[in-house]
């Protein structure tokens, strides 16, 4: 086990700032895309305006065209492009302080910027330098991807130095208190060396698993929500939780760092929901930043009603929404309830899982569900949440998932059976009695909508409008336009591979990469084929709308390869049903 102080070595900091760095690069990657395909002025301008490297972090890094480039055996280490230009930062920081110390170079700039930078935090860890966590800058992010969506979330922005120190902390005290969260609880875990990290993939594999192994054909499926859940926790509920989960590390001969317990609760203090957040929506914060009748939704009526009855000015509730911290204290405040849960006198019965905030229960009898569910709502009531009615249901149709975000025990079987619900959701996946396993519907909608974002802002840089001057607005070919928006969409799908590798190339950060666990089955297939046919209509509504592009490159050598195939292996069916497919045939 690490100690505090050495989660803000030099190193740990550097490799922080190349990942944070990194992001803005890869922002800035996606505009450098349409500068690339245009000449309007515009879109020129867009691309020395937009995704811009904040000044803190940009003063501490060396220049992009500096960066050293990996040869091809140093890349093979790299599970990711991602990680490719994370290395070649992180080696480029590291080449420039070896010939600094050595004394063949003066110190440029930014790597004095830097050193102070890392000296800095070092100071406020070892309690040399007295700086607390500011409050941090609010950002209202839209709930739902479309123009008229009036109902935001809070999105908490810290400092750079804040954000590390945060995020540093987070990892510590998640490395202590690890153990101590129960195996169903499946967010935000620790990594530990030589253990498989947990992913939502996971849950379904305990799904599939219980739904095999119990011996009734009888299952039955009850669901919980909380509403609101990160602007809703207490601050003085989450410190105890905080403190029991202290003294049971004691108990192991694990010991938290002073220092760790300060950061913890001026984090804690840095914000708060009612009085940092909900004021907002009558000081003219929305109409400021050009959103009409904008507001952060809250359940204050509901809270007042059941916890505060003598109101809650005195009380500090809600925690930052991308704060790492927040993560932690998910699992903290939710421990007790898994435990509960886990601890009815028909535990041995039921599969009890838990990702953050959303849960699930199976059981082979409605009274176990039952049991179990109402261990769960006693002890979300204990530490002030409030969970969405648990909704009876009698039938199943397309609205099913839609308007129930909490359901009441369900008997999980056939359709055909009376009252039976043919599939319950959970982590992004919907599974079927029989142990079909498809992407749920909503999943499908972002990622189809995600492809026609892309073909808009092509045809938004080109400006594909004004027809006259086409010619004058692009800077290639129609072929190539509509091959490099191509290239695009596939790398979105299945990710980076060549036709000679994609049987042995395992993808990262696309779509396909998240839904591991769909099943080679006509229901999965037809989803995926729709996914292949949207990117299809979207190519082809490109050329249709350049269609009178008839310019010829300016760069000669920029020529499409006539040995690339977009066929299957660049496919979202293709690639699934080839390396996802079960072992076992399910029945159609």
């Amino acid at each position: 086990m690490k100690e505090f102080f050495e989660y803000f070595s030099h190193e740990q900091i550097i490799k922080l700032l190349c990942k944070y760095r990194l992001k803005y690069a890869k922002q800035r990657h996606k505009i450098h895309l349409l500068r690339d395909v245009s000449l309007h002025k515009k879109t020129l301008d867009d691309f020395h305006s937009k995704c811009i490297c904040p000044p803190e972090l940009s003063s501490i890094m060396p220049s992009r065209r500096t960066w050293l480039r990996l040869n091809e055996d140093e890349r093979k280490f790299c599970k990711s492009s991602t990680d490719v230009a994370i290395e070649s930062l992180r080696r480029t920081i590291l080449t420039i302080h070896i010939k600094v110390k050595a004394g063949s170079i003066s110190a440029p700039e930014w790597y004095l910027n830097l050193m102070e930078f890392i000296k800095k935090i070092q100071e406020r860890i070892n309690g040399i330098n007295d700086d607390k966590i500011q409050t941090p800058i609010i950002c209202a992010i839209k709930k739902e991807n479309i123009k008229d969506c009036k109902k935001f979330r809070p999105i908490a922005q810290y400092k750079l130095d804040d954000r590390i120190i945060i995020g540093q902390t987070a990892r510590y005290l998640t490395a202590i208190f690890d153990e101590q969260l129960l195996h169903c609880c499946y967010a935000f875990r620790a990594t530990i060396k030589g253990k498989k990290v947990k992913t939502h993939h996971d849950c379904v594999d305990e799904i599939l698993e219980y739904r095999r192994k119990v011996q009734s054909k009888n299952i039955w499926v009850t669901e919980c929500d909380i509403s609101k859940f990160f602007d809703c926790i207490n601050h003085r509920v989450v410190t105890q939780k905080f403190e029991d989960f202290v003294n049971k590390a004691k108990e192991g001969n694990k010991q938290v760092d002073e220092k760790a317990r300060i950061i913890f609760n001026q984090y804690l203090i840095s914000y708060a929901f009612n009085t940092d957040v909900y004021p907002k929506n009558k000081s003219g914060y929305f109409l400021e930043k050009g959103f009409k009748d904008g507001s952060f939704e809250w359940v204050e009526t509901e809270l007042k009603k059941n916890f505060y009855p003598d109101g809650m000015d005195k009380e500090r509730i809600g925690i930052p929404q991308g704060g790492a911290l927040s993560c932690l204290m998910a699992n903290l405040i939710m421990h007790e309830a898994d435990e509960k849960v886990l601890c009815t006198n028909h535990q041995q019965n039921i599969c009890y899982l838990r990702f953050c905030d959303d849960m699930i229960i199976l059981a082979n009898c409605k009274e176990d569900c039952n049991i179990a569910l109402n261990a769960y709502m006693q002890e979300i009531k204990k530490v002030f949440l409030i969970a969405h009615a648990p909704a009876e249901i009698s039938f199943y149709n397309k609205d099913f998932f839609n308007k129930r975000k909490s359901k009441a025990p369900f008997q999980w079987g056939s359709k055909k059976n009376h009252n039976h619900i043919p599939w319950i959701s959970f982590v992004g996946y919907q599974i079927r009695y029989d142990g079909c396993v498809r992407a749920r519907k909503k999943s499908l909608k972002k990622e189809t909508q995600k492809q026609k974002t892309e073909a808009e802002a092509v045809l938004r840089a080109i400006h594909a409008h004004d027809k006259e001057n086409l010619n004058a607005h692009s800077r290639k070919s129609l072929k190539q336009q509509v091959h490099a928006l191509e290239s695009r969409l596939i790398s979105m799908s299945v990710g980076r591979h060549k036709i000679y590798n994609y049987k042995t190339t395992s993808p990262v950060f696309c779509w396909t990469n998240g839904f591991k666990k769909i099943s080679n089955h006509s229901v999965c297939k037809a989803q995926l084929r729709l996914l292949d046919r949207n990117r299809l209509r979207q190519l082809y509504r490109v050329k249709q709308e350049l269609k009178e592009l008839n310019k010829v490159s300016e760069n000669p050598d920029i020529l499409i390869p006539l040995e690339k195939y977009f066929g299957a292996p660049f496919s979202y069916y293709g690639f699934l049903n080839r390396q996802f497919k079960p072992k076992g045939k399910i029945d159609k």
